[in-house]
């Protein structure tokens, strides 16, 4: 019987038998909780447009814009010592459950609805004896093809992962980008990956003043790099309809 998580408000807690966790008996339950928070609710969510045609090998955006809204924050609890924090969300296929990333290997699926009800939790496939520096996770989101797109820094790299839920149980099928970000290490790699309407994607690095972008094809060719000024590091990103990009920073 899967165990129901704790739900207080709008919070969730992911259950002290992590489900679908294969057991792996060596991430031990934690004295008292660790918080893991939803980066795409942070505070403040500024949105900055960047102009995304045409582009040259080296070029600036017209101009940006920035907005500041405010957003709600939704905090999950666990018991887990290596559970992390989270940092990339999407839909899942039937779009009844919200796909997360933590910043250490973990697959999280959460109820849509509020209290966003843990329903089973399972490593990264690939990542399981991976040193720390390799399962640094920092964003998910969907490839043109229905994959899953996942961002880590440290070894800085966009991997690709089989459609679905468990397509991200098993070891990704590809790695792209690597040594594109040549020279950017610690938290100033790669933070977070947008796909583009025309099936580009767009790697961002957690930079700020001058910050750096890569744009690419499905197959990892560097088709463009990009330069944008912001006051802030970028975290996550989602492209528009229109060519703009909607930026999450941390303030």
């Amino acid at each position: 019987t899967r165990p129901e998580p704790e739900r207080i408000g709008r919070t969730a807690t992911v259950p002290r038998a992590a489900a679908d966790h294969r057991g792996h008996g060596r991430l031990h339950d934690a004295t008292g909780h660790r918080r893991a928070w939803l980066r795409a609710a942070q505070r403040w969510l500024a949105i900055a447009v960047i102009g995304l045609a045409g582009c040259g090998s080296q070029s600036s955006p017209a101009g940006n814009s920035t907005l500041k809204v405010p957003a709600e924050a939704v905090v999950i609890t666990s018991r887990l010592a290596a559970f992390g924090g989270l940092s990339g969300i999407e839909l899942s296929d039937d779009s009844k459950y919200l796909i997360a990333l933590s910043d250490r290997a973990w697959v999280v699926r959460l109820d849509k609805r509020p209290p966003h009800r843990v329903a089973s939790l399972m490593p990264l496939g690939g990542t399981d004896n991976a040193p720390s520096a390799f399962k640094d996770v920092e964003s998910l989101r969907r490839a043109p093809d229905g994959g899953w797109w996942v961002a880590f820094e440290g070894v800085n790299r966009v991997a690709w992962y089989r459609p679905g839920w468990k397509g991200l149980a098993y070891p990704p099928k590809r790695q792209l980008l690597q040594g594109a970000f040549r020279g950017l290490v610690g938290n100033r790699g790669i933070e977070t990956v947008a796909t583009l309407p025309d099936g580009r994607g767009l790697a961002l690095a957690e930079q700020s003043g001058d910050a750096q972008a890569i744009v690419f094809d499905p197959d990892g060719k560097v088709l463009a790099r990009k330069h944008f000024r912001t006051e802030y590091p970028p975290v996550d990103a989602v492209a528009l309809a229109d060519g703009g990009l909607l930026i999450l920073t941390r303030a």
